[in-house]
């Protein structure tokens, strides 16, 4: 299976109660669905919309990039990690050069049905408007006070 398509389905399982949920926006039907989780039905195959779509739902511009670059050097060997291990090295590397200079917040995103989906962490740069990042941990913890980037510091890169 697809690194990209692994990665999409490791974060709907996480941000998403029921898989529904996300599929359902997406216009697949529950066999599509299903061949798409189990690697019948590639990414590759898929038409750009859809999957632009997934991708837009789920990742920023940069994590995107991120996510690139990990693939390249998992795929020349650059790396003895998989492409999403390296994805989520490449992520907390850069949360790290931020050195506190980001706004952090809790956020979530919608669902079919009018719901939310559980709540994650998004990390944005002080000084890049392009910097974006979503970590998929318990933000439950976190206030909302100006403590925020210590929080994801002790939190998230400990």
């Amino acid at each position: 299976m697809d690194a990209l398509q692994q990665l999409i389905l490791e974060t709907v399982a996480i941000r998403y109660t029921y898989d529904t949920e996300f599929y359902k926006m997406h216009n697949f039907s529950v066999s599509r669905w299903n061949d798409f989780k189990t690697g019948k039905s590639s990414i590759n195959n898929m038409k750009y919309e859809r999957v632009n779509s997934m991708l837009e739902m789920l990742f920023s511009h940069f994590e995107l990039d991120l996510f690139a670059k990990a693939r390249f050097e998992s795929n020349t060997q650059q790396t003895d990690k998989s492409a999403i291990e390296r994805y989520h090295e490449l992520k907390l590397e850069e949360l790290a050069k931020l050195d506190g200079e980001f706004e952090a917040s809790e956020t979530s995103s919608p669902i079919y049905g009018g719901s939310n989906t559980r709540a994650y962490l998004f990390v944005k740069a002080a000084t890049c408007e392009y910097i974006k990042m979503s970590f998929d941990v318990d933000v439950a913890k976190m206030s909302s006070s100006e403590h925020n980037n210590l929080w994801v510091i002790e939190n998230v890169l400990m």
